[in-house]
């Protein structure tokens, strides 16, 4: 019996390591600031240089009476002196979100 419950343990440990070691990877940062910068591939915001993903998505943050609203945006929105949000994931910029109720 002890034997079992000596393996268990063994286990509960092993598997707590692998999960651990794998959650960074899925870890998401975000990062506020204003663009300076536009490319292909990357992206400068707030003197902080991100890499783009081959696919971005882009959301548009208005206010209307008080009340933000989030509509689809496109990688042709963002332009130099927006507020942004950037959303990162491995290393790489996963969404920007426009945020034009700032102005």
């Amino acid at each position: 019996m002890k034997k079992v419950i000596s393996m268990l343990l063994v286990l509960i440990v092993f598997g707590t390591c692998a999960v651990a070691y794998a959650a960074p990877d899925s870890r998401h940062n975000y990062f506020n600031g204003i663009v300076e910068y536009i490319g292909p591939t990357t992206i400068m915001v707030s003197g902080t240089q991100f890499n783009l993903a081959q696919k971005v998505d882009v959301l548009i943050q208005e206010s209307n009476n008080g009340i933000i609203n989030n509509r689809p945006g496109r990688m042709g929105d963002i332009s130099k002196g927006n507020s942004v949000t950037v959303k990162e994931s491995g290393n790489v910029v996963i969404e920007i979100t426009i945020e034009r109720w700032k102005r």
